[in-house]
Order: C-alpha cells, then structure tokens, then sequence
C-alpha cells in the first residue's frame, strides 16, 4: 500500500502563540480574525520568534533579519475575501 504523509510549512496562527511571548518589541500581534502578523517596521530582527515557533515558519529577511511569515492574507480578510490558499 501508499502511504501519504501531508505536511505544512505555513504559520498555524498557535491560540497559545510562543513568538508573541518572546517578542521583546511587540512586532508581533493577533489581529481582529485571530491572526498573527508581524508589524515590518516595528521588528528590530533578534530572531527570538524564530527560535520560539514550534513549527519552523518563521524566517528573516537577509540583511536587515526582520522575521516574515505567513499573514493568512490579512489584506484580504480585510477587504472581506478568503486567503490566498484556503
């Protein structure tokens, strides 16, 4: 028989966030539909959001290390629309 394994390698918006905890700056939050985004310009690129998910989704940006992740398309939900992937 085949077995299948599925993974996913985007942001699971945790209800019990461990990079919003460790945050020293407050970069990242949980919006109105109970995301978790990360404010570019308020991220000073430490890394410890990086090291606190569980799941390996966040990275940084070269040069600067800002961290960037999966939005589940906050501009769309903004605007009433689905995300991109759902």
């Amino acid at each position: 028989g085949v077995r299948w394994l599925m993974s996913s390698d985007v942001c699971k918006h945790c209800t019990h966030a461990a990079c919003l905890d460790v945050c020293p700056t407050g970069s990242l939050f949980r919006t109105e539909f109970g995301t978790v985004v990360v404010q570019q310009d308020i991220c000073n690129g430490c890394g410890y959001c990086v090291s606190a998910c569980p799941y390996g989704v966040i990275e940084q940006r070269e040069g600067d290390g800002r961290a960037f992740k999966c939005t589940m398309c906050y501009d769309r939900l903004s605007a009433g629309q689905e995300p991109a992937c759902a």
